[in-house]
């Protein structure tokens, strides 16, 4: 190999990990069977592996015979990759160095808790999975309780002020004990909510299943706890458990559907999607249907790729799960891997693309028990009709540590 194609194999590389990374971010947003995204992930991982060394056998080859079909093949990825260090990479990082909360997140306040590793972390020798909660500064067994006050364009005088109280991604494993799930889920609830909502991914482990009954009893409000089921819920045997489990708690399940709650003399039109894993879209009225006029329009989904679905039905607000936060996130960068078809744009937080604000939460738990600088969360919401309606003299967004 001559020293340009030494320079061009460097340069190349961050193009070709960032393509093998954002295959994988797509696989994991299908509706597919998970053991065929776990084969074709498995072969992602080899190729980002494989390929540098395969470039470099295939041009050392090249130098020695001429050059080939697979000299051309490894020549166009490389030409792929190179384009992708040189033009694409730059914008990204630019683009999340720039990124600033958007104006619908009127304020934000944090509470950090620390709720023990060794009392609530389950690791076991027969569950290579668990070994992460031995590692240091694994977040898993903390928890963040956010309260944001979100400016909801559109949205009805009336519903000023209505709180909703976000969780999702509870993820049962047994990893971590039931004991940590009820204090986490108390902390969440010190403040009172008017609804909750639960977007997706209950359960890991069937058994887990019967945790629910007891947990759903700490999510209370005067309006219900609504949700939709996620991916991992999905799976056979977890399903069969869910079926079983949760008419004997007050989750009303809300995939597929949509349900009109009257309040303060104004209507909540809630619609719920878990696509593309469980089929159906709500049957949200039209914008401009006239018996739909002037309600509030709340979609649960479980990935917040249906943001353009959203979108296109004027739904005011969007809660979402399923990405994480990433689980592990670079100061200054935050994720670099999270399963949706727009990688890590909406990995977790607040987004504002109108008419619709979309808030997507870091969840509870989650399968594989690792969170670096993205510790799990729930965030209590509270909905204002303008964009000035937060401001409290003296009143400053901030975060406090317990």
């Amino acid at each position: 190999m001559s020293w340009m194609h030494w320079l061009v194999w460097l340069t190349a590389l961050p193009g070709h990990a960032a393509l093998c990374n954002t295959a994988v971010n797509h696989l994991h947003a299908l509706g597919i069977s998970r053991w065929l995204i776990r084969a074709a992930t498995l072969a992602c991982y080899l190729w980002a592996a494989a390929a540098p060394t395969a470039a470099i056998y295939v041009l050392h080859k090249a130098d020695d015979a001429g050059h080939g079909v697979w000299y051309g093949l490894m020549g166009g990825y490389a030409a792929l990759a190179l384009a992708n260090s040189l033009f694409y990479l730059p914008w990204w990082l630019a683009q999340r160095l720039r990124a600033r909360d958007p104006a619908v997140l009127l304020d934000n306040h944090t509470t950090y808790h620390a709720l023990g590793r060794q009392c609530h972390a389950r690791p076991r020798w027969l569950d290579p999975p668990s070994w992460w909660l031995w590692l240091p500064r694994n977040e898993a067994t903390d928890l963040a309780v956010q309260e944001k006050e979100l400016y909801i364009p559109g949205m009805p005088s009336a519903w000023d002020g209505f709180s909703i109280l976000h969780v999702s991604d509870i993820h049962l494993t047994g990893r971590i004990t039931k004991e940590w799930f009820i204090r986490a889920f108390r902390l969440a609830q010190m403040r009172p909510v008017d609804l909750v909502v639960v977007t997706g991914d209950l359960i890991d482990q069937p058994a887990c299943a019967a945790w629910l009954p007891e947990l759903f009893e700490e999510l209370r409000a005067p309006l219900g706890v609504y949700g939709v089921l996620g991916n991992h819920d999905v799976r056979r045997r977890n399903l069969a458990a869910l079926q079983e489990v949760l008419p004997a708690t007050r989750f009303v399940d809300l995939a597929g559907r949509c349900v009109c709650i009257e309040l303060r003399g104004s209507t909540l039109l809630l619609a719920g999607t878990a696509r593309p894993w469980i089929a159906g879209e709500p049957p949200l009225p039209a914008a401009d249907d006239p018996a739909a006029s002037g309600a509030l329009r709340i979609l649960l989904s479980h990935s917040p790729d249906q943001f353009g679905w959203a979108r296109r039905h004027h739904v005011h607000l969007m809660l979402a799960g399923h990405t994480h936060g990433g689980q592990i996130q670079l100061p200054r960068l935050g994720a670099v891997v999270a399963p949706s078809h727009h990688g890590v744009k909406y990995a977790g937080g607040t987004f504002f693309e109108p008419p619709t604000v979309l808030h997507v939460v870091r969840g509870v738990s989650s399968q594989l028990p690792l969170r670096l600088r993205c510790p799990p969360e729930i965030a209590r919401l509270i909905l204002r009709c303008t964009p000035a309606s937060h401001r409290a003299a003296g009143q400053e967004p901030g975060a406090r540590q317990t």
